[in-house]
C-alpha cells in the first residue's frame, strides 16, 4: 500500500508571496538573458544594448530566445513591458 504525503499549502510554490516586477525590470532581466545568449553564439554587445530594438538578424534571435524562455519561466509577457515602456531614452538594460 502507498503512503501518499501532501506538502504543506506553506510550502507549495504557489502559495510563496510573489513581487511584482516592473516592466523595466521585466524588459531589464529579458535583456540580460538575451546578452548570455548571444555570448553563448560568441558575439558581444555593448553595455546597455537594448535587443528589443535591433534590426540585425542574430540579436533578433537572442532577443526572441529570451523572450521566450523569460515568459516560460515567469508567466509574464515581456512584449507588454517593452510597450509599457514605449520609447524610455532613460532606459538602460544592465549586464
Amino acid at each position: 500500500m502507498m503512503n501518499h504525503q501532501h506538502e504543506s499549502p506553506s510550502t507549495t510554490p504557489t502559495t510563496q508571496a510573489v513581487a511584482m516586477k516592473t516592466s523595466k525590470e521585466i524588459v531589464d532581466q529579458c535583456n540580460q538573458l538575451a546578452t548570455l545568449f548571444y555570448r553563448m553564439q560568441g558575439y558581444v554587445v555593448p553595455g546597455g544594448f537594448r535587443f528589443w530594438k535591433s534590426s540585425n538578424a542574430r540579436q533578433s534571435n537572442a532577443w526572441m530566445l529570451a523572450v521566450t524562455a523569460y515568459e516560460f519561466i515567469e508567466h509574464i509577457s515581456v512584449e507588454d513591458a517593452v510597450d509599457d515602456l514605449g520609447d524610455d531614452d532613460d532606459l538602460e538594460a544592465k549586464e
